[in-house]
C-alpha cells in the first residue's frame, strides 16, 4: 500500500520525497486519511510513532470551544454596528425607519430650525418604510417640525435604549457560557445574534421600492 509519511513537524511526504531529501519520519498513513488530517493538523499528534486523536482530548475540546466564543463576541460586535448603522425599527403600528437616516434627518431638522429659513414651509414629506407582506417599501408621509423632531430624537434614542441593551444581553450570555464552559448554552446563543437585532437594510447594497 502506498503511505505517506509524516515527520516531527507534521509534514507529509511520499516514499520518493522522503528518500531523497533523507527525511527521518515519526509515522505514516494510508494517503485518504492524510487528505482529511493534512487540513486539520489540531486535530492529532504523532505520540510513540502513532497517530493520536486529539479530538477526543478535554483540552482540545475546551480549545475548540474557546475558538467558537471568540467567533461569536466577533458576530456579537459585528452584528450591533451592523444595527446602529442601518438598523430598521417601528416607529408606530405603521411606519417603520432606518437608523441610517439619522444623520440626514439631523441636517434637515437644523435647516428647518434655522430662524434664517422662515420661508421654508410648514409641513413637508419624509421618506418611511411601510412594511407589507414582510416586504418594506418607501412612502413619503407629511410632517411637521415638530413632529419631525420627535423622529429624529426617536432615531437617536434607539442606538441607546434599543440596540445596545439587546448587546448586553447577548454578551452577558456569552460570558455565562464561558463560565460554565458550556457549548450548549454557546449553540443556544448563536441564533440569537443573527435575529435578535432585527431587520437590518443597507440601502447601499439593498433597493427599496416605492409604495403604492
Amino acid at each position: 500500500m502506498v503511505l505517506i509519511y509524516i515527520d516531527k513537524n507534521k509534514r507529509g511526504y511520499d516514499e520518493t520525497s522522503m528518500k531523497n531529501m533523507n527525511i527521518d519520519y515519526v509515522a505514516s498513513v494510508d494517503p485518504l486519511i492524510w487528505d482529511r488530517m493534512s487540513r486539520n493538523p489540531d486535530t492529532w499528534d504523532i505520540v510513540d510513532g502513532k497517530l493520536v486523536d486529539n479530538t477526543i482530548t478535554d483540552e482540545y475540546k475546551e480549545k475548540i470551544l474557546i475558538k467558537k466564543m471568540t467567533v461569536a463576541y466577533g458576530n456579537i460586535t459585528s452584528k450591533y454596528d451592523e444595527a446602529i448603522n442601518y438598523g430598521v425599527f417601528a416607529l408606530d403600528n405603521t411606519y417603520f425607519a432606518n437608523m441610517a437616516w439619522y444623520n440626514t434627518w439631523t441636517k434637515v431638522l437644523d435647516l428647518y430650525e434655522n430662524p434664517l429659513n422662515s420661508t421654508l414651509p410648514e409641513t413637508f414629506d419624509v421618506r418611511l418604510y411601510k412594511k407589507v407582506d414582510g416586504v418594506y417599501y418607501n412612502y413619503n408621509v407629511s410632517q411637521t417640525v415638530d413632529t419631525f423632531k420627535v423622529l429624529v430624537n426617536t432615531l437617536n434614542s434607539r442606538q441607546f435604549f434599543l440596540y445596545q441593551p439587546i448587546r448586553t444581553q447577548l454578551l452577558t450570555a456569552l460570558q455565562k457560557a464561558e463560565t460554565d464552559k458550556s457549548e450548549v448554552e454557546l449553540e443556544a446563543l448563536l441564533p440569537l445574534i443573527d435575529t435578535s437585532f432585527g431587520d437590518i437594510i443597507n440601502e447601499t447594497i439593498t433597493l427599496i421600492a416605492n409604495g403604492q
